[in-house]
């Protein structure tokens, strides 16, 4: 019996689940016994961490549809984090609600929100960029609202689409209704933080079906390098996944590794694939070239797509994109190559991902061909690397991060990574770092209060009190006099508001004698702190009228943008 079957009997009848399980037909799994013992089904706000999103997202929908059948006045909503798989959603969730008599409607795309045939759903599937346009044009059509399923609650810390969703909890927790929270996450190091946010218990994964190998390599050629261990995963009947740092890096690796570009005949990948298999990759090549034929992208996708690669982005068509993804979970496609942030928000897995090197460039800053490289934060590379391999497919899955030299592995070990006692590395599990405190997310926010009806009467800066941002304890009682704390705040309370409590852990791990003092007046401080993974020193200048600058890669890739400290500037 399928555990979505055993789930639906346990809410309809759990006498009849009970003789089933004396007569040994189905036996629940321990997260799925943690889950319902925990009082998922009775309406208990809980948090399913765990990698296996599918698993976590069936347990949260039955909770969900279960919620909704008992009692016909409750409506809930279901958070999608893109379009793809809000459709995908909705697909499985609306034929489950017609055979239950209730009504599901969907908010995917923009032009959805304006009419309203959405609004007579008791369940409402949605994305948080499409919530966030509708509780700004139609705020009345969520009232009554009591269980809300969030798939993928950590992308609070991915930029612009974390402030989007965090904003629509917030907006929908200050609608005065006892509210079930149904959190699908992998696993983050300040959980706890978030299960205090939500009121909401942690219910964890622990069964390991699959061994995770993590590894970082220095690779003179990576193209070369990259052709050898991928020919030998499709030997093995595996899929691997590529993770370049924007558009043109994907589509030139794409091209060398089929040897369509003359750049490089030597890294063409030999897979060794079928007849059969070669048919069934013309078949679809033809398909995504028959979709826009006289588009460039289009060609050269087709004709590494029929070599066994390929390659996407936000710059292909919604339609090829689709294809694309459903070939891929098929596995017809042996190996596939995208931008890092593509990979972040799409959860597509494979046996082995490649990520080369650890900076990633932003959609607006690809479009306008910038060069302004964001360097990942630890969260994002434990998000990638970490959704390796298939569950029921993989013995065995690899992420491996791939530099240019023996100093940079050094350097992303020591900054990326955690060592066990036998030796073994896995990635450092990052934090859902708030954006809340941008400027910009800031004033949109209270500026949405003041535009609202239901707070005439409330100071529109006590929102940001309800943020996640303010709930981990940095920040307190924001009001119209200003968001700076006190002037006799203490020192760490005035760090942690720029900084992450990981940054802090490992500024206090630099010993007091690699840091040297150079000058210091009333209104500058500039010292030197050393790097030992790099052997250099860096400069950190503090000054009371321009900020605070840092020489390291952490403070030009990611800090000045995220308005972040580097472990340096908090030393």
């Amino acid at each position: 019996m399928s555990t979505l079957r055993e789930l639906e009997i346990e809410q309809v009848s759990p006498r009849l689940l009970e003789v089933l399980r004396r007569e040994g037909l189905t036996t629940l799994t321990p997260f799925q016994s943690a889950a319902v013992d925990g009082g998922i089904l009775r309406g208990e706000s809980q948090i399913l961490q765990t990698y296996d999103y599918e698993e976590a997202y069936q347990i949260a929908e039955i909770s969900l549809l279960n919620r909704v059948a008992s009692d016909f006045k409750t409506r809930a909503l279901v958070l999608c984090p893109n379009p793809h798989q809000a459709e995908k959603r909705f697909h499985s969730l609306s034929y489950r609600c017609k055979r239950l008599g209730i009504e599901a409607t969907a908010i995917i795309r923009r032009r959805t929100v304006i009419g309203d045939a959405w609004k007579g759903g008791r369940v409402i599937v949605t994305t948080f960029r499409a919530l966030d346009i509708a509780l700004r044009i139609h705020p009345d059509a969520f009232e009554g609202i009591e269980c809300l399923l969030t798939d993928r609650l950590d992308l609070i810390g991915q930029p612009r689409l974390g402030a989007k969703l965090e904003t629509v909890l917030v907006t929908l927790m200050g609608m005065h209704t006892e509210l079930q929270h149904v959190v699908v996450s992998p696993p983050v190091a300040d959980v706890e933080d978030l299960s205090s946010w939500l009121g909401a218990r942690i219910v964890e994964d622990t069964k390991t079906d699959m061994k995770r190998i993590f590894s970082v390599k220095a690779f003179e050629s990576v193209n070369e390098s990259l052709a050898d261990l991928t020919e030998f995963v499709q030997y093995r009947r595996g899929q691997v996944a590529i993770l370049c740092s924007n558009i043109p890096a994907c589509e030139e690796l794409a091209a060398q590794l089929t040897g369509i570009s003359d750049a490089s005949k030597e890294s063409a990948l030999d897979l060794r694939l079928t007849p059969e298999h070669r048919d069934d990759l013309g078949t679809l090549s033809r398909d995504i070239m028959g979709r826009y034929a006289e588009c460039a992208t289009s060609v050269i996708l087709g004709r590494t797509v029929s070599r066994g690669v390929a390659f996407i982005h936000e710059g292909i068509a919604r339609s090829q994109r689709r294809i694309i993804s459903g070939a891929w979970e098929d596995g017809l496609v042996p190996v596939i190559i995208m931008p890092t942030r593509f990979a972040i928000a799409s959860g597509l897995r494979a046996t082995v991902v490649f990520l080369i090197g650890v900076f990633m460039q932003d959609l607006a800053g690809d479009l306008a061909d910038k060069e302004e490289l964001t360097q990942l934060s630890e969260w994002q590379l434990s998000d990638v690397l970490s959704s390796v391999g298939k569950r029921g497919v993989d013995n065995e899955a690899f992420g491996i991060v791939v530099v240019g030299t023996q100093t940079e592995r050094h350097r992303v070990l020591a900054r990326y990574f955690v060592e066990d006692s036998e030796g073994n590395i896995s990635p450092r599990l990052g934090e859902v770092d708030s954006s809340m405190d941008n400027p910009e997310n800031a004033q949109d926010f209270v500026l949405r209060q003041l535009c609202s009806d239901h707070t005439r009467d409330e100071d529109p800066f006590s929102i940001l009190d309800r943020t996640f941002w303010a709930s981990t304890n940095r920040v307190t009682q924001i009001s119209r006099d200003g968001l700076m704390l006190a002037d006799d705040a203490d020192v760490e309370a005035l760090i942690s508001l720029r900084s992450t409590k990981s940054t802090a852990t490992r500024a206090r791990e630099i010993p007091d004698e690699d840091v040297r003092l150079v000058s210091m007046n009333p209104n500058k401080i500039e010292g030197l702190v050393h790097s030992r993974s790099r052997d250099l020193w860096h400069h950190v200048v503090v000054r009371a009228g321009e900020g605070v600058s840092c020489t390291c890669e952490s403070w030009k890739y990611q800090g000045i943008k995220k308005h972040r400290l580097c472990k340096h500037l908090v030393k």
